[in-house]
């Protein structure tokens, strides 16, 4: 569970039980967000952004594959290109 100052009173007596200040702590799990995109370069930005926020990014390239990676991941958002080729959608649903 990670580095406790408990471990230092061995040799600290007067260490308590807080963490330890270079310990980082999340109390919850890591945002997710899945990119349905038929566009490469587009879902590559999108990872390059959402990674310097340490934000994992998942990847679909049509609305059914999104909807099979909405059935077993956890996604906390979603982002769709409303523009995909003409045999996949028109763009018009949403």
């Amino acid at each position: 569970m990670g580095l406790w100052a408990e471990d230092a009173t061995k040799t600290h007596p007067a260490a308590s039980k807080q963490p330890m200040r270079h310990e980082i702590r999340h109390n919850s799990p890591m945002r997710t967000i899945l990119v349905i995109d038929d566009n490469p370069a587009v879902v590559t930005a999108l990872d390059m952004l959402f990674g310097l926020r340490e934000i994992r990014t998942l990847r679909a390239d049509t609305p059914g594959e999104g909807l099979a990676v909405l059935e077993s991941e956890r996604v906390d958002l979603v982002v769709q290109d409303m523009n995909f080729h003409a045999d996949t959608t028109s763009g018009e649903e949403g």
